[in-house]
């Protein structure tokens, strides 16, 4: 069975486990594997190497003056409630 094979294998075999216990030992077993640092708002894994390239877009926000600032936000979320 190459890689592929077997990675879809696993995911039809984790899809039919009804133990928590059991997906959490799965968890854990594979997530050592694997380099996520952080996950988004949206659930979505981020690796270091990611999360890396977001701060370092970030801090060039900054640099350049790319910046919102409280007050500015504030308006910008009354004007959310109006829609």
């Amino acid at each position: 069975m190459n890689t592929s094979e077997l990675k879809l294998e696993l995911h039809q075999i984790i899809d039919q486990v009804k133990d928590n216990r059991i997906l959490e030992a799965i968890y854990t077993i594979l997530s050592s594997q694997v380099s996520i640092f952080a996950h988004t708002v949206d659930n979505k894994p981020v690796t270091k190497e990611e999360l890396d390239k977001m701060l370092a877009l970030s801090e060039g926000d900054i640099k350049a003056g790319r910046l919102t600032n409280q007050p500015e936000i504030k308006k910008e979320i009354k004007t959310w409630r109006k829609k």
